[in-house]
């Protein structure tokens, strides 16, 4: 008998066998991605599969077995399937299909595509994929590929979600959780906005910080102290210049000035005036004595919220502090403010669902990079000093370059990451690192010289125990440096090749060597460890938290 012709993606071919135990023995076609549907009479249960017959069972038997099963009317719409799934037979597979925004996991194949609600559709408008490379889009090599070498994933699908869009009952609980949130944020911007005010007019008998701000010492403003650098604040901080009251206070009043222009916040971490006041009781002032601090959203401050831009995660406040912000408040530092990222931290945008996006400083009509985006912002428009954040793929790197600061991705394991929210928890090949986000970079070898301390060592013991080497830092000795120009995957921009070109003159010019070397077998890198290891799961721990 003739092969049906194939279904459209989406409805029911009726007919099909109905029990769970007939349904190994149904497979057939669904446009072009050849995806076969299979399921039962409550309507229950019915995923959608890839297979790879490409025959329908005969009419007499489709006939026979809805028979036995009782069936005798025809599957409407109302056996709409709560899961869909496809499966592989290797999650290890090279993946072709085409990524948004030049490769960017947050495109339109991720689960964060085009909408915070809208959860990964296994690219079915496009079966056939290749990457986009150095000369535009180029296959890998090989046949081209349909849906079924893609990896494992399965999603919930409830009515009206095969469009793209929860149900709307859903969508309100979400909606509501998501404006408690940002109704959290405005309350405390309100306190931290009437403390501002207080201290001015309490402690210094002002209305204005624009005014001297010090009575002991009239030519310092408040706008002198947010434009000194790190070394200059904590110098001045430790002499006694300058108390960490004026310093925070006059962060604070930038920090809410650029929440209203940029939206880069989460919140504010609760007891922030309670650490200053701690700080007047203590006898050791550390390195970072006074100096206040912003952190990622993931980084977990005691009572506070780190969701990652998603839904999940708003009802679970921290029971403590992270190791790296009990270092920081060890080492005399104030934790003061956290960050917005882009949800779930898989994206190079700046925005979530909940808290909105954030805008870059330099161009508002920009973004400012991810995933630490709020952080790279806050930074760059001076209403934070100093700054933590996390990079997997170039969450700190890529936000410091978009918004003109530095920033420093150390070795994997080098700082702890006990306390920071981690979204793959289970991804041990490709794990994340944590680092400074600053103007300067003596700001930033000044924060690492103060992380890398025995209190970091003892609350983690994971954590290699090595300190700053100043010796290391401060020779003189010529490097040697290895360089490449390009990966063979994505041609640099002219710009990089030419920023490139001037800091290899410079440091040769300085008496370093520097050695070029490719990059070999940049494709097995890339989708056998890279995104082999990244989403082993199928993307169902980030199902699971969206």
């Amino acid at each position: 008998m003739a092969t049906p012709p194939p279904a459209p993606h989406g409805r029911r071919r009726r007919g099909l066998p109905s029990s769970e135990a007939d349904r190994n023995h149904s497979a057939g076609t669904s446009g072009e991605a050849g995806l076969g549907f299979t399921g039962t009479t409550s309507g229950t249960h019915r995923k959608l599969r890839c297979r790879g017959s490409t025959h329908w069972p005969s009419r007499r038997k489709r006939r026979f077995w809805g028979s036995r099963q009782g069936r005798t009317r025809k599957p409407s719409r109302r056996d709409a399937p709560p899961t869909r799934s496809a499966s592989i037979s290797s999650v290890a597979k090279r993946w072709r299909c085409r990524l948004a925004h030049g490769g960017d996991p947050g495109g339109s194949c991720s689960p964060l595509a085009s909408s915070g609600h809208r959860l990964w559709d296994l690219g079915l408008r496009s079966p056939v994929a290749s990457w986009p490379g150095p000369r535009g889009s180029r296959s890998l090599g090989g046949p081209e590929v349909a849906i079924a070498d893609w990896p494992s994933v399965s999603l919930p699908v409830q009515g009206s979600q095969l469009s793209g869009s929860p149900p709307l009952a859903w969508r309100k609980v979400l909606e509501a959780k998501a404006a408690r949130a940002r109704g959290l944020l405005e309350q405390q911007l309100c306190q931290a906005k009437a403390a501002v005010q207080n201290f001015w007019q309490k402690h210094l008998n002002i209305c204005h910080p624009d005014i001297f701000v010090s009575p002991q010492h009239p030519n310092i403003h408040a706008e002198s102290i947010v434009c000194l650098s790190l070394l200059e604040l904590t110098q001045k901080l430790q002499e006694g210049v300058l108390c960490p009251e004026l310093v925070v206070y006059s962060y604070m009043e930038q920090v809410l000035q650029a929440q209203k222009e940029l939206n880069c916040l989460t919140g504010l971490v609760p007891g922030w005036e309670q650490q200053l006041q701690e700080l007047q009781q203590r006898l050791h002032r550390g390195p970072l004595y006074g100096v206040p601090i912003s952190l990622k959203d993931s980084y977990q401050c005691q009572g506070q919220v780190s969701s990652c831009g998603t839904f999940t995660l708003l009802d679970s406040p921290a029971m403590e502090d992270s190791v790296i912000v009990k270092v920081l408040k060890s080492q005399g530092a104030v934790v003061f403010a956290k960050t917005n990222i882009p949800q779930a931290m898989m994206s190079y945008n700046s925005g979530n669902p909940i808290f909105g996006n954030t805008l870059n400083p330099k161009n508002h009509k920009r973004s400012p990079g991810g995933s630490s985006s709020g952080e790279a912002a806050l930074i760059a428009t001076g209403a934070s000093i100093l700054g933590l954040g996390t990079d997997l793929g170039g969450s700190i790197r890529l936000p410091a370059s978009f918004c003109g600061i530095c920033g420093f991705k150390t070795t994997s394991a080098r700082l702890s990451s006990k306390g920071v929210t981690p979204i793959l928890s289970g991804a041990k090949l490709v794990t994340s690192s944590l680092g400074p986000m600053a103007r300067d970079v003596d700001s930033l070898v000044l924060c690492m010289r103060a992380l890398l301390c025995d209190e970091l060592f003892r609350l983690d013991p994971t954590v290699p125990p090595l300190p700053f080497n100043d010796q290391l830092y401060s020779c003189s000795k010529p490097l040697r440096i290895g360089y490449y120009e390009s990966n063979g995957f994505f041609e640099p921009l002219p710009c990089m090749k030419r920023a490139m070109q001037q800091s290899q003159e410079l440091l040769e010019r300085a008496g370093h060597q520097l050695i070029h070397f490719p990059v070999l077998q940049i494709e097995y890198m890339t989708f056998e460890l890279f995104y082999g290891s990244f989403m082993a799961d199928g993307m169902e721990t980030i199902r699971e938290l969206l």
